[in-house]
């Protein structure tokens, strides 16, 4: 797995750039001027898109918080016989989140 950068946002000075790193669920802050890394921002499951407004930042992530445990009462028994519905699979139980961060970089 690698970060697979997935979108990006500038600051509106565009002195800062933010990076999705997908594969590692977070946020690159870039330094433009130094050309280095100042940090990383922490996000949800696999982050997807960044925009940058009024010193904040939006961040989708696809996967969200993630299915959580698949056993107990009313999700799919893989032993069992009996048909599940389609929408019980982890796949179909993730949804998207989106993150809204206040920046010290402000407006």
């Amino acid at each position: 797995m690698g970060s697979n950068a997935t979108n990006l946002a500038l600051d509106s000075e565009g002195k800062r750039l933010f990076v999705t790193n997908s594969g590692n669920n977070d946020v690159a802050v870039i330094d433009l001027k130094q050309g280095k890394t100042e940090g990383l921002i922490p996000t949800a499951w696999y982050p997807t898109s960044v925009t940058w407004n009024n010193g904040r930042l939006h961040i989708t992530n696809g996967k969200g918080l993630g299915a959580g445990p698949n056993n107990g009462p009313g999700h799919p028994n893989p032993e069992s016989p009996a048909r599940v519905s389609p929408d019980q699979h982890s796949g179909s139980m993730i949804q998207a989140t989106l993150s809204s961060v206040i920046t010290p970089w402000g407006p």
